[in-house]
Parts: C-alpha cells; structure tokens; sequence
C-alpha cells in the first residue's frame, strides 16, 4: 500500500506522572513504501540522560540506514 492509497494522522499525547520533567519520546520516519513509528517510555530518574530520546534516535536511524538506497541499480 502507498501513501496514495491511504493516509495516516499521528499525535503523541503522554502525562508526566510523578516526575517533574516528561521524560518518554516519539519519533518516525516515513518514506515512499515503508514506515517507522517508536515510541519509548522514559523510566530513568537520571536527570541527565535522556534514555527514551536515544533508544527512538537510535532505531530510528537504524531503519533509515536499513532502506536501499532508491537512486541504486
């Protein structure tokens, strides 16, 4: 299915809790054929590391990297 058959409207809604800074992360990548959606809950009371923002980053660039590249023969 392509992006012209079908289409897709996302929204990130997430509650903070207990903590006082929101710490979970959403990200995508959407290409011609293929979609990624992460979504990471942020469980770390290090106030200095962003652990969901690397993980969804991390996959995300993973997937990215993953794609053929559409100009090769």
């Amino acid at each position: 299915m392509r992006k012209e058959n079908s289409e897709f409207k996302t929204a990130f809604v997430s509650e903070a809790g207990s903590f006082l800074r929101n710490r979970d992360f959403y990200g995508c990548v959407e290409l011609e054929d293929w979609a990624c959606y992460v979504i990471a809950d942020g469980l770390d009371t290090d106030t200095e590391v962003n652990s969901a923002q690397i993980t969804v980053q991390t996959i995300l660039e993973s997937f990215w990297k993953s794609q053929p590249c559409p100009n090769a023969d």
